[in-house]
């Protein structure tokens, strides 16, 4: 089953590989379980649900049926609280890391919501995309002079693409395939940047347009596999690639 937020309509929708809608939660508000712009989703382990609330400035977890279970990044001390966000990742212990853009740094939080961490690497600024790699590594798309860089768990630059270099704006949505590498979206050239694990290009896929394989913003993207499941945001789609 596959998982996605519903941005403008206010629903986290699950649907099947074949286009089923299987359920959905949430509608428009600020009370507990509800969204104002959905923007980014990511499962833990155990399939539990972990929402982006843009509007609302906070996370939101949900059982994989749907049920409420927290919600947070919206209290506590004045300066942990959200600002605006537009991405997330899960590392491999199902802490949740997000790109914080309003405050140029990177706040990780444990599966019952508590601020374990709050990273602010050098060079970073207004961090837009988010991607949790192995042994604490992590890339993060900003509006610096860099399209996308790498970090190690310390905060040690290892890797990084500048952005003059490529022709693209900002990368909006970042997944690391283990086999097949980096797949990086440009939201404005609705384009799909392949990088190895260096942030060399690979390639560059599709363009803007509608028609199978064309892009009009890319609003969400996974890997699973062999294939690449990309939301074709204002085409009202959702479109797989084999990766292979």
């Amino acid at each position: 089953n596959l998982f996605y937020a519903d941005q403008e309509n206010h629903y986290v929708r699950r649907i099947s590989q074949s286009g089923i809608c299987l359920g959905l939660f949430g509608g428009w508000g600020n009370a507990p379980g509800r969204f104002q712009y959905p923007i980014s989703l990511q499962l833990d382990r155990q399939n539990n649900v972990y929402i982006i609330d843009m509007k609302n400035k906070r996370v939101q977890k949900f059982s994989p049926d749907g049920e409420f279970l927290l919600t947070f990044g919206d209290c506590g001390k004045e300066g942990q609280r959200l600002g605006i966000v537009f991405s997330s990742s899960m590392d491999n212990e199902d802490n949740l890391w997000i790109a914080d853009t309003s405050h140029d740094r990177i706040q990780v939080y444990d599966p019952n919501g508590n601020l374990t961490n709050s990273l602010t690497p050098k060079g970073l600024k207004n961090p837009i995309g988010i991607c949790c790699l192995k042994n604490g590594e992590y890339l993060v798309a900003d509006q610096s002079e860099d399209l996308i860089k790498r970090y190690d768990s310390q905060g040690n630059l290892l890797a990084n693409l500048i952005r003059k270099d490529t022709g693209l704006e900002d990368l909006y949505i970042i997944t690391f395939n283990h086999t097949y590498g980096i797949f990086a979206s440009d939201h404005w050239s609705s384009s799909i940047l392949h990088l190895d694990s260096s942030l060399n290009i690979q390639g560059i896929y599709g363009n803007s347009g509608r028609r199978t394989g064309q892009f009009n913003r890319v609003g969400w993207m996974d890997t699973h596999n062999d294939l690449l499941a990309v939301a074709d945001m204002c085409n009202n789609r959702i479109q797989f690639f084999d990766i292979k």
